[in-house]
């Protein structure tokens, strides 16, 4: 499903949430290291090796997946009013390195609303408000948390969070306002985390 945003309605972009962002500066040690994925045109990692000489590359830089998707599950998931969007192949150029790249961020799916905690990271390369139409329906995971022994401990009928998304969640609850719907996957994730570790006694 593509995301149409709305005509003659002028783009609202919310850039923070809840405090969100001060959390994330404060609690930079929670975010792992850029990897490449499994998937061999994922070049996530490498472009970031190749213009960190080029460019500032700090934090939000690369890190809109785990953040759009921890707000999509905050904000109530598959059963609520927005919807986890990607912007796929997107070409960009950083003083004279060319590649493609990927962007998350969420929508309001009934006023056309856009939630973009990672945005400034495009500030002096695109304007990326004007690529969030080519945005559509997406998301990147696993319908479960754990495996044990190769088998899945329990399937869910949709993408759970990724483990960076939980670990967000697990500080951020701590002295923010709690999701009902995040609150219950992060404690059906600790719960299969447990069993995992007690099948390896």
């Amino acid at each position: 499903m593509e995301f149409k945003l709305f005509k003659d309605k002028e783009l609202n972009v919310i850039e923070d949430m809840f405090g969100l962002r001060k959390f994330c500066l404060n609690n930079l040690h929670l975010f792992k290291a850029h990897q490449n994925g499994e998937v061999a045109t994922n070049q996530h990692a490498t472009n970031i090796k190749m213009i960190q000489d080029k460019y500032d590359v700090v934090f939000p830089y690369g890190y809109c997946f785990p953040l759009s998707q921890f707000i999509f599950y905050y904000l109530g998931g598959y059963e609520s009013k927005y919807q986890l969007n990607c912007i796929k192949a997107m070409p960009i150029t950083i003083n004279g390195y060319t590649f493609k790249t990927s962007h998350w961020y969420v929508s309001d799916k009934t006023n056309g609303d856009i939630y973009d905690m990672t945005k400034d990271q495009f500030d002096k390369i695109i304007d990326i408000t004007k690529k969030y139409k080519l945005g559509v329906r997406a998301n990147y995971g696993f319908k479960w948390f754990v495996k044990i022994n190769g088998q899945i401990k329990k399937r869910y009928p949709f993408v759970v969070p990724c483990s960076q998304a939980m670990i967000i969640y697990e500080e951020f609850r701590k002295d923010h306002p709690k999701s009902d719907h995040l609150e219950y996957l992060y404690k059906e994730f600790k719960q299969q985390q447990k069993l995992k570790q007690d099948a390896k006694i």
